[in-house]
C-alpha cells in the first residue's frame, strides 16, 4: 500500500476543506438584512378619483439579502409617548397587496400611508407636539428593523 506524495496529500486535504466549507455555507441560515427609509411628501391619490397634493408618509423597505423576506407588520413606535401604532398602508401602488407581503432578494417594496389619517390616529390617542419615534418593520421571525421619524402633531390641526 502506497501512502502517496506530499502533493497528493495537500490536494486531498484542500478538496476535503472545500467540500466542508461549501456544505457549511449551503446549510447555514442567512442573516436577513432589510434597510428601512421614509419620507413625507405630496403625491397623487387615485382612489376613488385623482386628488393632487395628498401629504403621504412613504416607507421603503429594501431587501439586501439573497433570500426573500416576509414582512408581517409595520408600526410607528415612540417611547416618549409610550405608543405602538400599527400603520395601515398599501404596498406599492401597482401591486395592490396588503400585509403580510414578501420582498424579493435585492428588491424593494413601498408602503404609502396618508399622513393626515396617520396624524388623526395619533390625535385619537391624545398625542400632540413634536414626537420622536421609529417606523418599525417586523419580519416573519419577529425581527424588527427601524427608521427614525420625527413628527409634528398640533392639537388644533385636523
Amino acid at each position: 500500500m502506497e501512502v502517496g506524495s506530499m502533493a497528493e496529500w495537500v490536494s486531498g486535504i484542500g478538496t476535503l476543506l472545500a467540500v466542508v466549507t461549501s456544505l457549511y455555507l449551503a446549510n447555514r441560515n442567512p442573516k436577513k438584512k432589510l434597510l428601512v427609509s421614509h419620507e413625507i411628501k405630496e403625491v397623487v391619490k387615485w382612489n376613488p378619483s385623482p386628488e393632487y397634493g395628498v401629504k403621504t408618509l412613504i416607507v421603503t423597505v429594501v431587501n439586501m439579502e439573497i433570500t426573500p423576506v416576509q414582512i408581517s407588520n409595520l408600526y410607528f413606535f415612540s417611547e416618549t409617548v409610550r405608543i405602538k401604532l400599527p400603520i395601515k398602508g398599501r404596498v406599492a401602488l401597482a401591486t395592490g397587496k396588503n400585509l403580510p407581503c414578501f420582498v424579493d432578494p435585492f428588491s424593494e417594496v413601498t408602503f404609502l400611508v396618508v399622513y393626515n389619517d396617520f396624524q388623526s390616529e395619533l390625535k385619537e390617542k391624545n398625542v400632540s407636539g413634536t414626537i420622536a419615534g421609529d417606523i418599525l418593520v417586523v419580519d416573519e421571525s419577529n425581527k424588527k428593523y427601524k427608521s427614525k421619524l420625527k413628527l409634528n402633531i398640533s392639537a388644533n390641526d385636523m
